[in-house]
């Protein structure tokens, strides 16, 4: 399940080379991982791509 402290989701419509963008906030790279692994679960779901925010100008 998708849900815990300090979490922040958002998903955005797009047009382009995906149908969706999701932002994922969580509070550790493991948990990170972990929720990845699920939306990777999700029926329909084809393929994703990861990128990390590094910093913000």
């Amino acid at each position: 399940m998708i849900c815990a402290r300090k979490r922040r989701h958002r998903l955005h419509t797009t047009s382009g080379t995906w149908d969706l963008i999701a932002e994922i906030q969580t509070v550790s790279l493991s948990e990170f991982d972990r929720v990845l692994r699920e939306v990777r679960m999700i029926d329909g779901v084809l393929n994703s791509e990861t990128s990390l925010l590094l910093s913000s100008v």
